[in-house]
C-alpha cells in the first residue's frame, strides 16, 4: 500500500497543474481551427488561470524560503530571455516571408510589451505576468503583514479590471480583466489557504471540489455578461483542479505524462500560437489530420530543442560562475 503524503501543493502538483494548463490551452486553440466546439471554449482561459495560480503560489513559497534575492534576475532568466529568443526568431521569419514590422513594434515585442499583438497574439500573457511580478515585488519587499500584502495584490486586481473596462491596451485589455484575480489567489493560498487544507485535510478538499461543481452549475444558469461568467469559470476550474491534484498527491498518485507536459509547458506556449494565428498552419495543409500531427510534432520538437538550449546555457553559466569564484 502506498504511503500517504502531506496535504501540500508541492512541486509535483505544480508541475502537473502546468501540464494540464498547457494541454487546455492547446485544445482551446486547436478547437478554433478544427470546428469551434463550444464545450472546449473555456479550457484555454482555465489553462491560463492555472499558470497564473501556479506563478502566484510558487513566487510566494519561494519568497518565504529565500526572500527576494535575485528576484528579477531569476524572472528575466526563466521567463523573459526564452520569450525574447523565440520572438526574435518570429521577427526573422516574418521578414523572410515579407511581413515587416516597425522598429517600435520590434523593440516593444522583444521586451514583451507589444500591446498590438502583431507578431504573436497569444503573447499578451508575457506583459501581464511581468506586471504581476513587479506588483508582487513591491508588496513583498516592504515590511508588511502578509494579510496587507495579499490585500495589496487584490487591489492591483482592480487596476487590471480598470485596464479592461477602459480598454487601455487594445485587444489584450479583456484578458487582463478576465484573469485579474488568479495570481493573488495563488499568493493567498500559499500564505493562508494551504494551512486550512492541512488542518481539515480530505474533507476540505472534497468540500471545495463539491462547491466548485455547484458554483459551476449555477454560473451556467445565472445571466451575467460573458466577462464575469468567464472570470467566475476560471476561479471555479482552478479551485477544482488544484484540490483534485492535492487529493491525488496525498494518495501518492502522480502522472508522469502531466509532469512531462508541465516541464515543457512554457516552451510549448512560446511556439504553439505563432503557427496557428500567424502562419495559419491549418490552411497550409488542407488535410486536417495530417495538419494536426505535423503541427503537434513541430511544436513539440521545437519546444524540446529550446528547453535543451536553455538547460545547456544554464549549466554552462553555472560552471563559469564557479570557475570565476575559485580564481
Amino acid at each position: 500500500m502506498s504511503k500517504e503524503r502531506a496535504f501540500l501543493f508541492d512541486k509535483v502538483c505544480t508541475s502537473q497543474s502546468k501540464g494540464i494548463a498547457i494541454i487546455f490551452v492547446l485544445i482551446s486553440h486547436l478547437n478554433e481551427q478544427l470546428g469551434g466546439h463550444k464545450i472546449f471554449e473555456p479550457l484555454g482561459s482555465i489553462g491560463v488561470a492555472l499558470f497564473l495560480f501556479a506563478s502566484g503560489y510558487g513566487l510566494t513559497k519561494s519568497q518565504e524560503k529565500g526572500g527576494l534575492q535575485s528576484f528579477f534576475k531569476k524572472r528575466i532568466t526563466v521567463v523573459l530571455v526564452p520569450y525574447m529568443f523565440v520572438t526574435f526568431l518570429w521577427i526573422i521569419v516574418d521578414y523572410l516571408t515579407g511581413n515587416t514590422h516597425s522598429l517600435k513594434t520590434i523593440v516593444l515585442a522583444i521586451l514583451g510589451f507589444d500591446f498590438s499583438r502583431s507578431i504573436d497574439p497569444t503573447m499578451w500573457y508575457i506583459s501581464f505576468v511581468l506586471v504581476w511580478y513587479t506588483a508582487f515585488y513591491i508588496c513583498f519587499v516592504l515590511t508588511l503583514n502578509n494579510i496587507v500584502r495579499v490585500m495589496m495584490l487584490f487591489t492591483f486586481s482592480v487596476v487590471c479590471i480598470g485596464v479592461w473596462q477602459l480598454n487601455l491596451i487594445g485587444s489584450g485589455s479583456y484578458e487582463w480583466g478576465l484573469h485579474s484575480l488568479i495570481f493573488p489567489i495563488g499568493a493567498w493560498f500559499a500564505l493562508f489557504g494551504e494551512k486550512f487544507i492541512r488542518k481539515y485535510k480530505t474533507k476540505s478538499l472534497l468540500s471545495l471540489m463539491a462547491l466548485s461543481i455547484i458554483m459551476g452549475i449555477l454560473n451556467n444558469y445565472i445571466v451575467l455578461n460573458s466577462g464575469i461568467y468567464n472570470a467566475v469559470n476560471d476561479v471555479i476550474g482552478t479551485v477544482f483542479i488544484v484540490c483534485g491534484l492535492m487529493l491525488l498527491r496525498h494518495s501518492n498518485f502522480k502522472s508522469l505524462f502531466l509532469e512531462l507536459a508541465g516541464k515543457y509547458s512554457y516552451e510549448i506556449y512560446l511556439f504553439e500560437g505563432y503557427f496557428l494565428y500567424r502562419m495559419n498552419f491549418f490552411e497550409i495543409i488542407e488535410n486536417k489530420g495530417l495538419a494536426l500531427i505535423s503541427y503537434l510534432s513541430l511544436v513539440l520538437v521545437l519546444s524540446y530543442l529550446l528547453k535543451k538550449i536553455i538547460d545547456t546555457t544554464k549549466h554552462a553559466t553555472t560552471i563559469i560562475s564557479k570557475v570565476r569564484a575559485d580564481q
